[in-house]
């Protein structure tokens, strides 16, 4: 504060006017520097140090006229306001830099949180994908070894289960809840589906899907809806090695979703409206079924229609916003 107060009466000087300009320095550094009441001691201090040096009669303590009386007022005055901001501003400073490093310890306990999810999703999609692959090898040994019967529907069991796999490859956080991207789902399971029956025929599998985030259970449903219906067309639409080929298609429209199945092959037999607006799969039985329940599942319906100039559309439609569809939250 000396120094402080020597530099400025160097750079001022002593004139009657400006005797008092010295001090102001001071003020302010003991404000900011020595925390709460000092700007006002440094105050009263610097009265008492004019007063006695720089009012006439110098150094001695004489009552001063009123035109020093009105000045050393003054000064007065403009000091303890200059302190009590002064003071004011380095709390509210003070009181910004705790917030500050506590929010970063947040943000940073929240980065360490949100690390540690990451890594048990990551660990949790694995082991629960491992052990169904687990299963799905179990249900392929035991289709080796079965009778045709049993084994076509033993492996039908292994495609569905791989689906389910598929879906915990595609784990991912979005604000708290557990959700799998349609988009990237499902070009993989088309692809799988793809690698799969690319020996046995030259039919053409395409997928067109829009990103959307599924709750787990949403997105499994969709799955096996499209495992269903493609694996339907290439066992019946495409007789006598026809080619072709069988689009799927997943879209947003207003409220709901649109899940599409649509293919160029022979088209569907000919059946009762009311059976054909209704049906999922050609020849009916437990895929039929299954797909009917999976629409329920979501809230939504499916609709059959015969594609132009041939082949089969099937459409599922069914709520973007599914009520009372709760996934786990991590």
């Amino acid at each position: 504060m000396l120094i402080a107060f020597l530099l400025s009466y160097s750079i001022v000087g002593h004139t009657p006017a400006m005797r008092f300009m010295p001090f102001f320095p001071p003020i302010i550094l003991a404000s900011v520097l020595l925390g709460r009441g000092s700007g006002l001691n440094a105050v009263a201090i610097s009265t008492i140090f004019s007063f006695h040096f720089f009012i006439e009669p110098q150094f001695k303590f004489a009552l001063p006229t009123s035109a020093d009386t009105i000045g050393t007022g003054l000064f007065v005055l403009t000091g303890i306001f200059i302190a009590l901001v002064t003071e004011a501003l380095q709390r509210t400073h003070v009181r910004a830099e705790r917030a500050r490093r506590k929010d970063r310890a947040a943000l940073a306990r929240a980065e360490a949180a949100r690390r540690n999810l990451d890594l048990l999703l990551v660990e949790y999609g694995h082991r629960t994908k491992n052990d169904l692959h687990r299963i799905t090898a179990s249900l392929m040994m035991q289709a080796a070894g079965a009778v045709p019967e049993v084994g076509v529907a033993l492996r039908a069991a292994a495609q569905r289960v791989r689906v389910v796999a598929h879906v915990h490859d595609r784990l991912a956080r979005h604000d708290g809840d557990v959700l799998v991207d349609a988009g990237e789902f499902l070009e993989d399971l088309v692809s799988d589906l793809r690698a799969s029956t690319a020996f046995l025929r030259p039919i053409g599998l395409f997928v067109r899907a829009e990103p959307h985030m599924l709750s787990v259970n949403r997105a499994g449903a969709v799955g096996l809806i499209v495992n269903e219906l493609v694996t339907d067309a290439l066992k019946h639409a495409f007789p006598n090695d026809r080619e072709g080929a069988v689009h799927v298609t997943f879209r947003s429209n207003g409220q709901d979703y649109l899940l599409v199945v649509a293919d160029d092959g022979v088209g569907l037999p000919v059946q009762p409206i009311d059976e054909r607006r209704t049906g999922t799969q050609r020849n009916g039985g437990m895929g039929r079924r299954l797909v009917r329940a999976l629409a329920a599942q979501l809230g939504g319906r499916i609709e059959t229609s015969q594609a132009e100039p041939s082949g089969s559309v099937y459409t599922t439609r069914f709520p973007v916003d599914a009520p009372g569809d709760h996934d786990a939250t991590i």
